[in-house]
């Protein structure tokens, strides 16, 4: 069964459902990658590893300490001559959680030291200020646009931090868009022109073009085909609940767009 919307499915944005679909579609990209690209190249799927450091609250804790004991006139001074005080104190413990991130490459068959594209899906932590997430992510972005190897980023989530190659204050200029996908190409391409392809909630997902080597015809990558056996074979019409509202902030046009549409699917009341 395919997803009600047309295009992405802003319920599988909630964190409960969005790591199973990045890995699948993942993996789905790669696969259909495969099965268009010459056999000079193959798409792999790679990945890295980061650990999030989280401040974890044990519990408040009490201790009694010793203060001096002043006589007053009129008051009974006990045996040593001391009192007690109760200081509050809480425990802070350090929590670390590792994250695997996955993303394809394309490379050279028989050669696969030699990068050709990077395809990278955001994920919520490479969206969130001030995490390793972000910082890891943005390092790899910076080390990518520095080479010859050409940059393909999905951003298929509505809230964070803009991450994409391309700065926000020109995305805005060109019109609206709730999701992106973007290429940069690489160093050794003659005329460097970003391609952006700006996503609506209305409207399916783009097929994409990813750049191979100097001369030759680039891959095309249709992401509602993949978007939708994604979705179909993970079952998530069985997982999701659509009577409930989606966990991220829609304006008021699109919260009535998706009320409008769940309830013509038969998916609300």
């Amino acid at each position: 069964m395919l997803s009600p919307f047309p295009g992405m499915d802003p319920y599988l944005e909630d964190r409960r459902w969005w790591e199973v679909f990045h890995s699948r579609f993942i993996a789905g990209m790669m696969d259909a990658l495969n099965a268009n690209l010459s056999p000079k190249y193959v798409a792999s799927s790679e990945q890295r590893l980061y650990v999030e450091e989280l401040q974890r609250f044990i519990r408040p804790d009490v201790s009694v300490i010793s203060v001096p004991f002043r006589e007053t006139e009129g008051a009974v001074a006990i045996a040593d001559e001391r009192s007690t005080a109760v200081e509050e104190c809480w425990e802070i413990e350090p929590e670390t959680l590792q994250f695997i991130e996955r993303f394809i490459e394309i490379i050279t068959v028989g050669d696969e030291s030699k990068v050709i594209a990077i395809i990278e899906l955001l994920s919520p932590n490479n969206k969130t200020h001030g995490s390793t997430g972000r910082a890891e992510y943005l390092k790899k972005q910076k080390e990518v646009l520095a080479s010859d190897t050409h940059l393909v980023e999905i951003d298929l989530l509505k809230e964070g931090e803009p991450t994409i190659a391309v700065p926000p204050g020109v995305l805005i200029q060109h019109g609206r868009y709730d999701y992106l996908a973007c290429l940069t190409p690489g160093r050794n391409v003659p005329r460097r022109v970003q391609s952006v392809w700006p996503i609506q909630l209305r409207k399916k997902l783009p097929t994409i073009r990813i750049p191979l080597g100097p001369d030759e015809p680039p891959v095309l990558l249709n992401l509602q085909a993949v978007f939708d056996e994604v979705y179909s074979k993970a079952a998530f019409n069985r997982r999701i609940n659509y009577q409930a509202s989606p966990s991220i902030q829609h304006t008021t046009a699109d919260a009535e767009f998706v009320q409008h549409l769940l309830i013509e699917k038969r998916l609300r009341q």
